[in-house]
């Protein structure tokens, strides 16, 4: 039990004016709509390494395959950045009505990218636009299920994230067929139509639990004066750095050891069967555990295994492991800091806290593709993908440190002092 405080401390339970109970079967239902949310804006994510591929290899042989990451690392980042703006418009219009703007701009950037035929271009809509759509989809599924859980808040966000591993499996599989027999173009186009198609429908449940408090400013920085944010935050900005490189470059190294293009497109799938297990394991754990413990292994582990299985050893076997515990653990890096805010701050602060923790976020992954180009670039010669691999691991493994005063913090202030909180 969390005792708090001050105004710094995590939520009393009976400060918060909720209008619905917790933990009920509308719950449920929210969250299996924040499922199919995932599994659209998110598995369209996890599957750009179909399309990485695709301009590398067939539409841009010309271009290096670093520029190229952009458009699908500039669609990670607008995800999470477009949090701060998706907080405020939530706050102001709802979920379901934030939510549906998120499913139109997602259509129209990608309807958009369908016909043009530049990198810079396909950066501003397959990247930017698909990413500020998803961005409103992505922080609104993940607010709104911490919201209505509390006893099972673990749980429900792994099954809601689950969307996204088996999103990514069903989309780069499909993706991957239509590009066989249409084309980019037109997988493109189709992913556009169930965009408006699905997340029109699904939002339709979706509404807030408690009164959400209306946000005066765009960022508010008073936040990192709490601490359990702050080391949350820094967590996930160290750890973000490196986010995209096992899962956009893992098909290219894969090519360049002389697998086939089969093998290479296959990686995705594995990473996307590791990240639905995953999901639904690590929030499972997190329940027990408590979701700072949980985050700050996970955090580790995604450094750990491309370190040992990519950058020490690399084979199309060890290969297979990165994809698959990449996938496994980079869920619970993604959902589990949600998680841990929403257990120990008041439910009417989180969407505000959740756009400001997405921004740093997304603002990490852009620091760091940059970061990642220059070693490719430089080091690497444009080929060389370990020396992206070792920077991806160390910022990871480094940034999983910072997960102790987390856990030190939450400890200080429980009533049991147990390190299960």
């Amino acid at each position: 039990m969390y005792i708090p405080q001050n105004s710094n401390s995590p939520r009393d339970e009976n400060q918060i004016e909720a209008e619905f109970p917790a933990d009920t079967k509308r719950s449920w239902i929210i969250c299996v709509s924040c499922f199919f949310c995932l599994f659209l804006c998110q598995g369209v994510d996890n599957s750009y390494g179909i399309y990485q591929n695709h301009y590398t290899s067939i539409v841009f042989p010309n271009d290096l395959p670093s520029k190229i990451s952009w458009i699908g690392s500039i669609t990670t980042a607008f995800m999470l950045i477009t949090g701060i703006f998706s907080g405020k418009i939530t706050s102001s219009l709802g979920f379901r009505n934030a939510n549906w703007i998120g499913g139109f701009v997602s259509f129209l950037g990608l309807i958009i990218a369908s016909f043009v035929n530049s990198i810079i271009l396909l950066m501003l809509t397959q990247g930017a636009m698909l990413g500020i759509g998803c961005g409103f989809i992505y922080s609104n599924s993940l607010s709104i299920t911490s919201m209505w859980f509390e006893k099972y808040r673990g749980l429900a966000l792994g099954i809601a994230i689950s969307g996204s591993g088996i999103g990514g499996l069903a989309i780069s599989g499909l993706t991957s067929i239509i590009m066989d027999s249409l084309g980019h173009r037109w997988a493109l186009r189709i992913t556009a139509f169930a965009f408006l198609i699905i997340i029109g429908l699904v939002s339709i449940p979706f509404k807030s639990r408690v009164s959400l408090k209306e946000n005066t400013e765009l960022i508010n920085f008073s936040y990192l004066k709490y601490p359990i944010f702050f080391f949350v935050l820094l967590t996930g900005f160290i750890g973000s750095i490196g986010y995209v490189v096992p899962i956009f470059m893992l098909p290219s190294v894969a090519l360049q050891i002389g697998t086939s293009e089969s093998f290479s497109s296959n990686l995705i799938l594995i990473f996307n069967v590791g990240y639905f297990l995953g999901s639904i394991i690590t929030g499972k754990i997190a329940d027990y555990i408590g979701p700072a413990n949980m985050f700050g292994l996970c955090t580790f582990f995604i450094g750990f295994f491309p370190l040992v299985f990519w950058v020490a050893f690399k084979s199309s076997t060890s290969l297979i492991i990165v994809a698959f515990f990449y996938g496994f653990f980079i869920c619970g890096f993604s959902s589990l800091c949600i998680a841990t805010i929403g257990k120990y701050y008041d439910d009417k602060k989180t969407t505000a806290m959740n756009g400001v923790f997405f921004f740093f976020m997304g603002t990490s992954l852009i620091i760091g593709n940059f970061a990642i180009q220059l070693f490719l670039d430089r080091l690497g010669n444009g080929t060389n993908y370990r020396y992206i691999a070792a920077f991806a691991s160390a910022c990871q493994i480094f940034a999983s440190l910072f997960a102790l005063p987390t856990i030190y913090f939450i400890r200080k202030q429980s009533l049991n002092k147990s390190w299960l909180n």
